[in-house]
This record gives structure tokens, sequence and C-alpha cells, in this order.
């Protein structure tokens, strides 16, 4: 029991010690310069101090992940400026900071994006469902004039969940090329992700009613109404909207100067 006791405790402090090297310990930063030899201060001097205070407020508003090899290349460059004339080792350390910080700005912010992109996805395939449940349940109601043909549950589900994996699989193939270093607003990166997943479901919907009815045709299929052409078309749509912007410019009296591509 002893063991067990010692050995919990000791994980417990090995965590603490962990998070303590990880928390950002704020570099002392003055003001103003030291007087040069006239009793004037240098502005290069006044520039470079003011540079690596917004640096490192930017480092401890973002918790960017590398802020403790940030801190430590903004106070070389702090003691470079207070106690060197020759600041150019500052600027180069004050560089280095600001690569680091806004490398670690960019995996923090893609794997945010991601995520977001992920819950967003499977958000709105429920919700897509539950629209086409209560759907299915209201148009019984309706005026036999007015109702829909409805695909079945099965159809639906594949639609919509080979449109979400498209989706996801084309946020994992371009997650390398999507630049997300300076921003700083998490609601900004949520709503990017989240809007792609709701056009994938959107553009999915769409192209499935186009393709089921014979309105166009893709390449020289036999027939729309094959499910595997209307689930591989599901699946490209989530994967590219330009796939669906492509289908839906060969509708007649529908053009598009601007199509969406990703």
């Amino acid at each position: 029991m002893t063991s067990i006791k010692t050995w919990a405790v000791d994980k417990y402090q090995a965590l603490q010690d962990h998070r303590q090297r990880l928390r950002y310990q704020p570099v002392d930063i003055p003001e103003k310069p030291s007087q040069q030899a006239n009793g004037d201060y240098s502005p290069a001097a006044i520039s470079l101090l003011a540079k690596a205070r917004a640096l490192q407020e930017c480092v401890i508003r973002q918790s960017a992940w590398d802020r403790r090899e940030v801190a430590e290349f903004i106070r070389g460059a702090v003691n470079c400026v207070l106690f060197s004339t020759d600041f150019t080792i500052a600027q180069q350390l004050l560089d280095r900071a600001e690569a680091t910080y806004l490398q670690g700005m960019q995996a923090k912010n893609r794997v945010a994006y991601v995520l977001y992109a992920a819950i967003g996805g499977f958000a709105t395939f429920g919700l897509s469902l539950s629209l086409w449940w209560i759907l299915q349940l209201q148009v019984q109601h309706w005026p036999i004039s007015m109702q829909l043909k409805l695909p079945n549950f099965d159809t639906t589900f594949k639609i919509l969940g080979l449109a979400t994996l498209g989706n996801l699989a084309s946020t994992s193939m371009r997650m390398a090329g999507i630049d997300l270093k300076l921003e700083r607003n998490k609601s900004s990166i949520f709503l990017l992700a989240i809007t792609k997943g709701v056009l994938a479901i959107s553009f999915s919907i769409i192209i499935f009613i186009i393709l089921s009815h014979g309105i166009v045709s893709i390449g020289s299929a036999p027939s729309n109404h094959d499910n595997s052409v209307l689930l591989a078309a599901a699946f490209l749509c989530g994967f590219s909207e330009r796939f669906a912007s492509d289908i839906l410019e060969k509708i007649p009296g529908v053009s598009s100067d601007t199509p969406i591509s990703k």
C-alpha cells in the first residue's frame, strides 16, 4: 500500500513539474533602454524593446505551444539591447522568437481546424438525419399534391455519411497547405471549419436530387439512378466543392463566374 501511495505522489509531482515547465514566465522588459553617452535613447533600442513586448503579449494571450523557447529568445534579445550597442544579434533573436511563435501557432491552429471540422461534419450529419426524420413524419399529413418522395433511411444515411467522410478526407489531405499561423481568433477557425461541413452536406443533397432525377449526367454513366454513381457523387461533393459546382453549371440556365473550389 505504501509503495502505491509513493508511486502516486511521484506521478503527481512529475505532472506538476511538467506543468510548471510549460507555464510561461514573462520576461522583464523595461520601458526604455539604457541612456547613451550623450543622454539620449537609441531609437533602434526602443523599437526592439517595443517589438519584444508586443511579441511577448501575443505569446501570453495565445498560449503558444513553444512559449518557453520563445521566452528564451526574447530574454536574449532584451539582454543584447540593454548590455550591448550592437543590435544586430538582438534583431536576429527577435526574428527567431517570432518565427518560433508563428510555427507553434500554425500547428496549434491546424489541429483546432481539423478538430472543428470533424465536430462540425458529424454535427451537420446528425442534424440532417434529424431533419429527414421530421420530414418523413410530417409529409404523411400533407395533401397528396404536395407530398414529397423522400429517399429511404438507408440511402439518406449513406449519402450524408459519404459527404461527411469526403469533407474529412479533404480536410486531412489539405491540412499541410492551410495557412493559419496569423489567425488569433478561434471563432474564425471554428466558423471556417463548420462552413465546410455544411457545404458538403448541402451540395450532396442537391447533387443527389439532380442526378437521381436525370437532370444532368456524369460522364458516360448508363443511368444516373445507379446507387454507385449517387454514392460516389456524394463523397466527391464532400471532398471538393468544385465537383458540385461543375455539375450545377451543367444545368441549363445556370452559370457561375466564380465557381467554388477547394
